[in-house]
């Protein structure tokens, strides 16, 4: 009615949720200017430092995006981008006591289901040749995304009832999906790797420390925790052992804590590089080498340094284990 409408002309904010709704009814919702009207009423919302009702918009935009597309869309994988930034730009000004909202750990769980809803799909789709150099840069990122977002579940504090279907969901998706970058890393060599980062957004400047999450400790404790493969090699045959090891990467805890759970210390790559030889060749490292190595893992080898032959002559299960070394 007319009174509703006149409250309505008084408040800007309102009106213009209502152009949205209007927008949504005509167009539908997966027309692609509905979407961008979401992305850019959001942009609007964090500029004006009104992240959560940005967070709202932007997720339902994924939604749309995922249902209408898939993952390995690029603008799909802009928009998860875009979010997860948001996410760490808001965690980011609160720790700093900027702003009292914090980032709710439902909306970042919420953004992972929603992003693991489409990865098992995607994977299937990038097993059928041609692959498309766009789509394989897009399922990189999105692995980098999900990084990012478990960094995020680490930092805040989760409620009891959503802490074991969460590590159920992490679970399946690094014991039982296990996905690859282009490159053969799991998610546990990206949570060692200084090099996974995002690339800045043009939302809102790239600031702080979000160029610095990884290594983390804590994401790989909790991908550790949840049942990842601490042996699994990449392309280059290295492990996240040896990824942790590098100098780069080098961080005293993340190694340790690897160690400890059974990485694999003198495992090789294809240049033969163990994990061992970084750690001794770097100056920054206290591991005690010897601790973690294993009479069978010395003896394997001596076998393998002078070629003696063993296919035939050793049960088959360590015949990978010897050629592993």
């Amino acid at each position: 009615n007319r009174s509703e409408l006149d409250a309505l002309s008084l408040d800007l904010d309102a009106l213009r949720l209502q152009s949205l709704i209007i927008c949504e009814r005509i167009l539908g919702v997966q027309h692609k200017d509905m979407i961008y009207r979401l992305m850019y009423r959001g942009a609007a919302y964090a500029d004006s430092l009104q992240y959560h009702h940005c967070i709202d918009l932007w997720k339902y935009a994924l939604e749309l995006r995922i249902a209408k597309d898939t993952i390995l869309y690029c603008d799909t994988c802009f928009t998860a981008q875009a979010l997860v930034k948001l996410f760490l730009d808001l965690n980011e000004k609160h720790g700093a006591g900027l702003l009292t909202s914090a980032v709710r750990p439902e909306d970042v769980i919420h953004t992972i289901e929603l992003l693991l809803s489409d990865l098992s799909n995607c994977s299937t789709l990038l097993e059928i040749a041609p692959v498309y150099k766009r789509q394989q840069e897009s399922w990189d990122k999105v692995l980098k995304i999900i990084s990012h977002l478990l960094h995020l579940v680490t930092q805040l504090s989760r409620k009891p009832l959503t802490e074991l279907p969460l590590r159920k969901k992490i679970h399946r998706l690094v014991h039982l999906m296990d996905p690859r970058t282009t490159q053969g890393d799991s998610l546990l060599h990206l949570a060692v790797s200084k090099s996974n980062s995002l690339k800045t957004q043009n939302f809102f400047e790239d600031g702080g420390q979000m160029g610095n999450l990884f290594p983390s400790l804590p994401v790989a404790k909790l991908l550790v925790e949840c049942g990842a493969r601490l042996n699994a090699t990449n392309a280059l045959e290295s492990t996240p052992l040896h990824t942790a090891s590098c100098l780069a990467n080098f961080k005293q805890e993340v190694v340790e804590l690897l160690l400890r759970h059974g990485g694999h210390i003198d495992m090789k790559n294809v240049q033969g590089v163990r994990p061992a030889h970084l750690l001794a060749a770097n100056p920054a490292s206290t591991v005690s080498i010897t601790r973690y190595l294993s009479l069978k893992c010395l003896c394997a080898q001596v076998i393998s340094n002078n070629n003696l032959p063993f296919k035939g002559e050793v049960p088959e299960v360590l015949e990978t284990f010897i050629e592993a070394h």
